[in-house]
């Protein structure tokens, strides 16, 4: 490659068949140093094959980077990811063009970042965020609200047409809100969806997710709280509902009779004609769940009488439901 001075600031052009980036990547991880603003950086990049940890490597690398000495302010970046392709499933796209485009332009004196991915399962397993998705087609849409690195990052992700299989965490929660029939499909071709969609902010570390739901014809899910990203915790609640399709069908036709769609949707939204309140508190890969099987086959305006009773705990015991939304 070339490595340029350019003005004040430093040009560099990278090329060729492979970059292996696993040991700047580490000392990224584990780097407590003060950020002190440097000079500002340009990098293209042509390479073949980028490898970012053991066996997660982005190929077909092309673009462009932009950083004005203290965080990455411009980003225009295309590439393909690893990808298993699962029997039973055509969700991975075998000929994608390229599976991963990142945009990140400066906007309102912050950034606006643009993220899509076409195997939406692939790229978060890549970059190690989930491993249970297959397939599916993601954008994210996001605000750093100022220039600092250490921004407030505020956005909407979606999911379309993919699947769940494993997730161990689900499967715990269904076990326990009695909801049986489903699990199966988890451990097998996995749990079709049709559609995530998250409200979410980023500050220091900790996730917020508002009225985020996730909805197919077998199962529909919402969910509000908070993760930690950093110390691996959660601290969630929400409501799971059986054939999540026909709840919404009977929600929508109940909805235009005078009274009939708060009796049965409990006034809340996305909330279906019936399901199970459940709440999720501790490490991400182990939470204790709590649920109450009476609100499972309860209409919506009940499940919140129902909540003021204890849950049931995934150790058995009886313990008060917690809220997200409460600091304390």
């Amino acid at each position: 490659g070339d490595v340029l001075r350019d003005g004040k600031g430093w040009q560099i052009d990278l090329r060729g068949p492979k970059l292996d980036l696993t040991a700047i990547l580490a000392q990224e991880e584990t780097n407590d140093r003060k950020y002190v603003r440097g000079p500002p950086v340009g990098i293209d990049l042509n390479i073949d094959r980028i490898k970012l940890s053991k066996g997660k490597y982005l190929n077909q690398v092309s673009g462009r980077l932009g950083n004005d000495g203290l965080v990455w302010s411009n980003i225009n970046l295309k590439c393909d990811v690893e990808k298993k392709f699962t029997p039973n499933t055509d969700l991975s796209p075998k000929k994608a063009k390229k599976d991963l485009e990142v945009r990140l332009v400066p906007k309102n004196g912050g950034r606006h970042l643009k993220v899509k991915a076409y195997d939406a399962g692939a790229v978060l397993k890549t970059f190690d965020f989930y491993k249970d998705i297959i397939g599916g087609k993601l954008t994210l849409k996001a605000d750093f609200v100022d220039m600092s690195v250490d921004s407030k990052i505020m956005g909407t992700v979606k999911i379309h047409d993919f699947r769940l299989v494993d997730a161990p965490v689900l499967a715990r929660l269904l076990s326990i809100a009695s909801i049986t029939g489903i699990l199966d499909k988890l451990g097998g071709e996995g749990l079709k969806f049709e559609k995530l969609e998250a409200l979410f902010s980023l500050e220091k570390g900790i996730i917020h997710l508002k009225n985020a739901k996730a909805g197919g014809l077998s199962l529909g899910i919402t969910a509000s709280g908070v993760l930690d990203w950093e110390a691996e915790t959660l601290n969630m609640k929400g409501s799971v509902a059986p054939l999540d399709m026909v709840n919404s069908l009977l929600e929508k036709a109940l909805r235009k009779v005078p009274l009939f769609g708060d009796l049965f949707s409990g006034g809340e939204k996305g909330g279906g004609l019936f399901a199970a309140e459940y709440s999720m508190v501790g490490p991400i890969d182990d939470p204790e769940i709590k649920t109450n099987p009476l609100t499972a086959l309860t209409p919506g305006i009940f499940r919140k009488i129902f909540q003021i009773l204890p849950g049931n705990t995934t150790n058995g015991r009886a313990t008060e439901w917690h809220d997200p939304d409460d600091p304390n």
